[in-house]
């Protein structure tokens, strides 16, 4: 076998090196922009997710601020403000805008289901009943997915003639809140969503 033929039998030492440098500088290329990618789709769903968010926030809005003073019969004693607020979620009697809904006042519970998902339950207002509804005879809305939680604090006088106050539940009184705060946590581990309400009706 000639010297030429040994030659050209492998690769020299100096070429090997050479491959697998090129090999380790082509996979990282291809790792950092795989990357990149992944970095550029999260960003693009956290700000679908914060769109989502900022237009559940806008409807929570304008659904609260148009709770309405309305009092209904209980078994026993006088009638009640129909007013239920919990950190979790709050219930109240809200005027309908028509469109989807039915016209007149309406009972309308918001809260979160077990699955994470921010939803609107309503029912025609009556006094007879409006104590007694349960979330299985309402109709039922979706409002936004994948939140881990919702924080409601609610603003005003806790007796007649006391100075108002936040307080975490607001319920049995004789007037509405005059301030509602919601706070939407997402299930993503990113930043609160937090408003102030108004409500209108006094």
């Amino acid at each position: 076998m000639t010297r030429g033929a040994r030659e050209d039998a492998g690769f020299t030492l100096v070429e090997l090196l050479v491959a697998l440098a090129l090999m380790v500088l082509i996979v990282s290329a291809i790792t950092g922009g795989l990357h990149f990618g992944r970095r550029v789709w999260e960003r693009d769903r956290s700000a679908e997710h914060r769109v989502e968010l900022e237009a559940a926030a806008h409807a929570l809005e304008n659904l609260i601020a148009s709770a309405y003073s309305a009092s209904a019969a209980v078994s026993e004693g006088r009638p009640l403000l129909v007013f239920e607020g919990t950190p979790g979620g709050c219930t109240f009697v809200a005027l309908s805008e028509g469109s989807a809904q039915i016209g007149g006042l309406i009972v309308t519970e918001v809260g979160l289901d077990p699955a994470g998902v921010l939803r609107v339950w309503t029912a025609p207002f009556r006094n007879s009943t409006a104590w007694a509804l349960q979330r299985a005879t309402m109709h039922e809305t979706q409002i936004v997915r994948h939140l881990a939680g919702i924080r409601f604090t609610y603003f005003g006088p806790p007796q007649p003639g006391e100075p108002p106050r936040w307080s975490p539940s607001w319920s049995g009184r004789a007037v509405l809140p005059l301030l509602i705060s919601v706070s939407l946590v997402p299930g993503t581990g990113r930043e609160d969503l937090a408003l102030t309400i108004a409500l209108r009706q006094r």
